[in-house]
C-alpha cells in the first residue's frame, strides 16, 4: 500500500472514532437529562402537579417515565437519532466527495508522468534513428575504426 493510501484510512478511521464518540456522548447526556430531575425547579414542579393532581411525586414521575418509555418504543422519539443519521450521512457524503477528488488527483498526476515518459522515450528513439541514418553508410578513413565525423 502507498503511503497516501495509508494516511487516508487512518484519516477516516479517526474521523469515524469522532462521530460515533460525539454521537454516542449526544445521546448518552440527553438520556440522564430526562429521566432523573437535577434541578430544584424541576423537582418543585413536579411536587406542585402532584398537588393540584391529588397523588404523589413518586407516582406523578413513575407516570412520567412510563409515558416516556413507551413513547420511545412506538418510534415517534426519533427526532435526535434522525439528527445523527443526518449528520453522518453528511459527512459519509463529504469524505467520499474528499477521496474522489484525491483520486481524480492521483489519476492526472498518473497520466501527465506517463505522458511524459512515453514523449522521453519516443525523443530516445528518434535520436537513435538519427544517430544511426548518420553512421550508416561511411567508410573508416583513418584505419582506427571510427567514421568520419560531418
Amino acid at each position: 500500500m502507498s503511503k497516501r493510501f495509508k494516511v487516508l484510512i487512518a484519516v477516516l478511521a479517526a474521523t469515524l472514532l469522532a462521530v460515533v464518540g460525539t454521537a454516542t456522548s449526544v445521546v448518552a447526556q440527553e438520556e440522564n437529562s430526562v429521566s432523573e430531575p437535577q434541578d430544584g425547579v424541576r423537582a418543585t414542579l413536579i411536587t406542585r402537579v402532584a398537588e393540584i393532581l391529588n397523588i404523589s411525586p413518586e407516582d406523578l414521575t413513575n407516570a412520567f417515565n412510563q409515558a416516556r418509555q413507551e413513547y420511545q418504543a412506538t418510534g415517534n422519539c426519533t427526532l435526535r437519532q434522525e439528527q445523527i443519521n443526518q449528520f453522518r450521512e453528511r459527512q459519509t457524503e463529504k469524505q467520499q466527495e474528499w477521496v474522489e477528488k484525491k483520486q481524480e488527483q492521483m489519476n492526472r498526476f498518473q497520466n501527465r508522468w506517463i505522458e511524459k515518459q512515453q514523449n522521453w522515450v519516443e525523443k530516445r528513439q528518434a535520436l537513435g534513428k538519427r544517430f544511426q541514418n548518420n553512421t550508416t553508410g561511411r567508410q573508416d578513413t583513418t584505419g582506427l575504426g571510427i567514421s568520419p565525423s560531418v
